[in-house]
């Protein structure tokens, strides 16, 4: 299943929560299982997919929607972006100052601000 067939640079959205400035996407393979929009991931080497983040440190892109895999599945996640909100995300969890700074080093940035 691809559900999104090359990257892509979007424009700027100023209704989103999620993000507010230029974004990219870019389709990976993703492992099965059900994902909320603005979950962050990180990549598993070992059986080439992205997962659930489980580690603040190897926070790597983010969903852009809700949506649940059957099965491991090519699906276009952000893997860049000058402005995502940190309102709208979901860190597994885990301490969001630490996944702010592995996504800052993957070109990902992100701060709290709201939609008007």
């Amino acid at each position: 299943m691809n559900l999104q067939a090359d990257a892509q640079t979007h424009p700027s959205s100023p209704i989103d929560n999620l993000h507010g400035g230029n974004i990219k996407s870019q389709p990976f393979n993703v492992k099965a299982g059900a994902y909320k929009r603005g979950q962050v991931l990180q990549y598993d080497a070992a059986n080439k997919r992205y997962e659930p983040l489980d580690d603040a440190t190897k926070a790597d892109c983010i969903m852009p929607t809700d949506i649940e895999l059957s099965a491991d599945a090519s699906v276009s996640v952000y893997v860049g972006g000058d402005d995502f909100n940190l309102a709208a995300m979901d860190f597994g969890g885990l301490d969001a100052d630490a996944v702010k700074h592995a996504l800052r080093a993957k070109g990902i940035h992100a701060r709290s601000w709201q939609v008007r």
